[in-house]
């Protein structure tokens, strides 16, 4: 994938497979901007300094990391609770479970579906050899559905134990943003099911965003009562 960067005057043109990243921005906007690009720049492993390219990879990431995986959970998420009806009612009638009720929404429907690795050196993996450097793809969407690992995995269970799910990844490449992940769908779903009676999917054909790696709806159609309003 070509990464540039183009600082020019008050503009930053960061272009990723020929897609345009980011508008004009005012001298303040800039100097956030630079900042940023600053921070990633001084940062050292080893000794080793992330070059350009490392820095835009990892801006792109920590992007789409903390909108679009976001957003794919809560539509995914208010997507399996309108097809599951007593689990809807369930949490909108103890809105305590909220905490167990996303860790499942996030093994049942993963908005991440799966990451690519390398291998460091040569492994037998299951029952395949693999050589140093060969490229991996670890389907995490999968491991959330293993019935050697979840109970009854094509189950929503809303009081799940146990849910050590693999939605934010594992180990060494934990998402960093999953505090922030959780906290924004305990709000949402909490809100949504309070502020939204009687939500229920529209009779229509769903739409899901062309990204192997990042599933998500194109939009979710529902329709709801009108919240009665205290006098």
């Amino acid at each position: 994938m070509p990464i540039a960067v183009t600082p020019s005057g008050t503009s930053l043109g960061a272009r990723v497979a020929g897609l345009d990243l980011a508008a004009p921005l005012d001298e303040s906007g800039f100097r956030e901007v630079e900042a940023i690009f600053h921070r990633h720049q001084v940062v050292a492993f080893e000794g080793q300094h992330l070059d350009e390219e490392e820095v835009i990879a990892n801006i792109i990431v920590t992007m789409v990391g903390g909108q679009e995986t976001t957003t794919n959970l809560i539509g995914n998420g208010m997507l399996t609770l309108a097809r599951n009806p007593g689990a809807l009612a369930q949490l909108r009638d103890d809105p305590d479970i909220i905490e167990s009720a996303v860790e499942e929404l996030l093994r049942y429907e993963s908005p991440s579906q799966h990451t690519g690795r390398i291998t460091p050196h040569d492994m037998v993996l299951g029952d395949k050899e693999l050589k140093k450097g060969a490229a991996v793809m670890a389907v995490m969407a999968a491991g959330n559905r293993d019935p050697l690992r979840f109970p009854d995995p094509d189950r929503l269970d809303l009081l799940r134990t146990d849910n050590r799910h693999l939605a934010f990844g594992w180990a060494a490449h934990f998402c960093f943003g999953a505090p922030l992940a959780r906290i924004e769908g305990q709000i949402a779903f909490n809100t949504l099911l309070r502020r939204l009676p009687g939500v229920a999917l529209e009779p229509v054909k769903l739409e899901w965003r062309e990204n192997l790696g990042l599933r998500g709806l194109k939009s979710l159609p529902v329709r709801f009562q009108q919240a009665v309003v205290p006098a």
